[in-house]
């Protein structure tokens, strides 16, 4: 579960990072942070080396937090351009699972007509949304709107059902469904002591049945199928313009470019081990010569 955080570094930002730090931490897999500089003018008035050190300390300031120094599972990544434009170079590597963004994203996407980029997303890699101030902790309620059980694809129940077995957590399935006006809802056990519920409802009634599910239910964490995504936009825009949405959501794989390999098959990654062995790594990537 190897995770991508490109970042501006605002100081709002500090907050995700801190959510991110953290479910690194508890998945025992790293956390690239990826920060650019790009300022022509500076560079020509400054130097290249000095503009590039500045942005270098930047980010090194940023990934120490509250801590004395960047944790050991934390990397940072300095590259020279726009953002946008190498962090879909490294997501073009195949080498992260997961790309986290802000609620600044969030909006961009789901409120603001960018679904097609969206479903056209660089790489082959799931996408989690953050919200700002969002404290880490372990879901214990996880809830998956698009499907259920028999309708998702065999690789977004992968996804879903490891995830949900590794934390030990009720899983929630909203299964809107088109031309179909019947109703359902039952339970049946995931573990000893976790429930999986489905609910099926007509596919006109979205808005209203996943309000009414987050007021009614104590959902942690969201997981959006991808057959969902168009269905999650328009819920998305009935929030008021200054309403944000308070729970992590994932945007699962695609389907279409997934291999059989689950994300969370393997609870220790080899980077971890290999880091961990050698003790505290170099906690940067940046070489002049870049």
């Amino acid at each position: 579960m190897a995770i991508l955080f490109p970042s501006k570094l605002e100081p709002r930002a500090a907050s995700v990072f801190s959510y991110l730090k953290d479910l690194a931490g508890f998945h025992k897999e790293e956390l690239t942070i990826l920060y650019t500089y790009e300022d022509y003018y500076l560079r020509r008035v400054f130097g290249t080396s000095k503009v590039k050190k500045f942005a270098w300390n930047k980010l090194r300031v940023f990934g120490k937090g509250s801590e004395k120094q960047v944790p050991s599972h934390v990397i940072l990544r300095l590259r020279s351009g726009k953002l946008e434009e190498q962090t879909s170079l490294a997501l073009q590597k195949n080498v992260y699972t997961v790309q986290a963004v802000d609620n600044e994203q969030f909006n961009f996407f789901f409120r603001k007509n960018n679904i097609a980029r969206l479903k056209n997303r660089e790489g082959n890699c799931q996408m989690l949304f953050i919200p700002y101030n969002k404290k880490w902790k372990t879901p214990e309620n996880i809830l998956i709107f698009g499907g259920d059980i028999q309708s998702l694809d065999a690789i977004e129940q992968q996804q879903i059902l490891s995830l949900g077995i590794q934390y030990n957590c009720n899983l929630h399935y909203l299964n809107p469904e088109e031309d179909n006006e019947s109703w359902a809802f039952h339970s049946k056990p995931l573990t000893a002591d976790r429930l999986i519920y489905e609910k099926k409802f007509p596919a006109d009634n979205h808005l209203e049945v996943f309000s009414d599910y987050l007021r009614n239910n104590p959902i942690d964490f969201i997981i959006l199928s991808n057959t969902a995504i168009d269905l999650f936009e328009n819920w998305a825009k009935t929030l008021r313009s200054n309403q944000e949405i308070n729970k992590p959501i994932l945007l699962l794989k695609n389907p279409k470019k997934t291999q059989t390999k689950s994300v969370f098959e393997n609870l220790i990654p080899r980077t971890w081990a290999k880091r961990t062995a050698a003790g505290s790594p170099p906690e940067e990537t940046y070489n002049p010569k870049e």
